[in-house]
């Protein structure tokens, strides 16, 4: 697993130095010093406290120290003419950064009308400008929806995203952008997302970045490695008081690389053809519900060869029914050859990798 902090030894101290005071401080003052952005200068001047109460089944904790939101934004890299889809952006105070940038368009995602009018009243000229988009409604229902919007409308794609949502939907939300932006570069018709930036609570984010053989390893650093060809950034910590309210938890913010460095891509290096997320997350899927148990254990299951019956079966329509089950059975078995001991718990990506395309030499995939 590939794991570099985004402020590495090389950077200037007093890099560090705004880091830690992005990160800890407890500053709840909208305002931004020294600031000669019209646009954050505006905001800021104009921006409301926004709802006295939060929404606790949304799991509402609105970011409030302007600090951390200009270090995330600059974390992101934003370059002139992106894209930049903002999900969960509350009142906007991580927005006036985003709209602060190069950034051609900022895509909002929020799911509580009361935020929604919020953003619609202090970002009003740049809706009107067409810099800013809201979009209103839970992001896992509409991000499919928002995705063939950009895609109708002739657009490059979306450059970026940056996030800082309910943490009860952390999985999911990694899931689904995974499975929308993770594409192959080579055969995408318009421009592939670079690079994900997400605040999460620091559990997660530990159970993001766990290496093989530690109790946190699972299936989601897995995933995340294998389509983050470019690397996992940990940009920074972020204290309770960076919120209103606090939550009872602490966060902490990663930047997930989705390309290869350009260098290695040209080299030839990045180290894999391209499989769809839905394809590698099958497999995964299947060897995690027992991680401890060997590759042969995993697949010995009834209910698994059953289902990698049915995919053949979808895959093959013209196969003798009768014969399917045995075909499975024979061909699972010639792939698992070199991985019969092996536990998932113990493997990076790259195992998981070759695994699949034993699997796919023998005739089996995990998706129709």
């Amino acid at each position: 697993m590939t794991v570099t902090p985004i402020w590495g030894a090389a950077a200037a101290k007093t890099k560090k130095k705004a880091a830690k005071k992005a990160a800890t401080s407890t500053d709840s003052t909208d305002t931004t010093s020294s600031s000669t952005n019209s646009t954050i200068s505006r905001s800021l001047t104009t921006a409301a406290a926004g709802p006295a109460t939060m929404n606790k089944d949304l799991g509402q904790h609105l970011l409030k120290n302007p600090q951390l939101a200009a270090a995330i934004t600059a974390a992101a890299g934003i370059a002139a003419g992106d894209t930049v889809v903002e999900i969960g952006p509350g009142t906007g105070n991580l927005t006036v950064h985003i709209l602060a940038s190069p950034a051609a368009r900022v895509i909002a995602m929020e799911m509580d009308p009361r935020m929604v009018h919020e953003l619609e009243r202090r970002f009003a000229p740049e809706i009107a400008a067409g810099r800013l988009r809201v979009v209103e409604g839970d992001f896992l229902k509409k991000f499919d929806e928002v995705v063939r919007h950009e895609q109708a409308a002739g657009r490059h794609g979306i450059d970026l995203v940056i996030s800082n949502t309910p943490y009860q939907i952390s999985s999911p939300l990694v899931y689904k952008l995974l499975e929308q932006l993770a594409v192959d570069p080579a055969a995408a018709r318009e421009r592939p997302t670079r690079a994900l930036v997400l605040m999460f609570q620091q559990e997660f984010v530990d159970r993001l970045l766990a290496a093989p053989g530690t109790p946190h390893y699972g299936k989601l650093p897995v995933l995340v490695n294998q389509y983050g060809c470019g690397g996992i950034e940990y940009v920074c910590k972020v204290g309770k008081n960076n919120f209103r309210p606090p939550p009872k938890v602490e966060s902490a913010v990663v930047k997930v690389n989705l390309l290869a460095p350009a260098e290695a891509a040209a080299a030839g290096t990045t180290g894999r053809e391209f499989v769809s997320f839905a394809e590698f997350d099958g497999l995964v899927r299947h060897v995690f519900t027992r991680k401890n148990k060997t590759f042969a254990s995993c697949f010995s299951s009834k209910s698994v060869l059953r289902e990698l019956e049915a995919i053949y079966n979808r895959r093959h329509p013209d196969a003798v029914a009768a014969e399917i089950s045995a075909l499975v059975k024979a061909a699972v078995e010639a792939a698992l050859a070199n991985f019969v001991d092996v536990r998932p718990s113990k493997c990076g990506h790259e195992v998981f990798w070759d695994l699949l395309l034993a699997f796919h030499a023998n005739g089996i995939y995990f998706s129709a």
